[in-house]
């Protein structure tokens, strides 16, 4: 099994910021007893530097799958840029881009970023949306400007769980099921949740829709480790999502696919 190891620090809902540096022996335990034997790491900062770093631990490190790294998608030598990744120390594990999705404009199919996007499909590698359930509608647009290339809707988009925005999630979602390049990583859902409040339970709606819209071929399971920690730790993170998405296929009777993560970022074998 694959799970996304790293990402963006922060503080949200429920999850205070991670100050520490954490590393892959203080995460392989967790990975072990959550029965995860390989892990994605995800991009933390805006930085080539970063990918450079987790791609060379991906290189030495058994349990590192996957790289999913940072790039500046509007740079006119993207193309080079992204050629010096591939070619660097593990750069074989590259497996992606993230990109935060900004207000999109009605000319962006000709703009410098959907210029840069095309680039990173030219590579075959995965493009990461990292956004909030307003920005589900500029997500669609990328998607409909840049065919050729596969997307993941980071987090579910971040819903805000403590507001019950479900309606407006499903509904942001619903034209970027349409599209058949388009995954969704069920990941960093306990962050959104207020843990005095609510549970695991409170989740299953959301996870509910994600696959009602998507089915059980484009769905991906992430810890969002360590961000996961002060609202639970890894395996409640995985199981959590492990177990609400299995009891939606076998309300549909449609197994999940095994090898979602694997497919969309090309994944090394682990």
């Amino acid at each position: 099994m694959w799970t996304d190891a790293l990402a963006d620090p922060g503080r949200r809902i429920g999850a205070p910021a991670v100050a520490r540096t954490d590393t892959l022996d203080r995460l392989r335990p967790f990975a072990a007893a959550a029965g995860v034997d390989g892990v994605v790491l995800v991009q933390t900062i805006g930085s080539e530097l970063e990918t450079e770093q987790l791609l060379g631990l991906a290189a030495i490190d058994p349990l590192v799958v996957g790289v999913v790294g940072w790039a500046d998608l509007a740079a006119e030598d993207l193309p080079e840029r992204l050629d010096r990744l591939l070619s660097c120390v593990g750069g074989g594990y590259l497996a992606g881009i993230r990109f935060m999705v900004p207000p999109i404009a009605d000319d962006f199919a000709d703009s410098p970023i959907a210029r840069g996007m095309r680039a990173i499909a030219d590579r075959d590698l995965a493009l990461d949306l990292l956004l909030t359930p307003n920005r589900l509608p500029d997500a669609a647009a990328i998607v409909a400007a840049v065919p050729g290339l596969r997307f993941v809707i980071d987090h579910l988009a971040k819903p805000d769980i403590v507001g019950n925005d479900l309606g407006a999630v499903r509904a942001g979602l619903v034209e970027l099921a349409r599209h058949d390049a388009v995954a969704v990583k069920l990941s960093g859902l306990l962050t959104q949740i207020d843990p005095e409040l609510q549970g695991v339970e409170d989740l299953r709606p959301y996870v509910d829709a994600a696959l009602d819209l998507f089915g059980p071929q484009r769905i991906m399971l992430g810890s969002d480790w360590p961000l996961c920690e002060p609202v639970g730790g890894y395996q409640l993170a995985m199981s959590a999502m492990e177990g609400l998405a299995a009891d939606w296929a076998a309300r549909h009777k449609q197994p999940l696919a095994p090898d979602t993560a694997g497919k969309w970022y090309r994944l090394q074998a682990g």
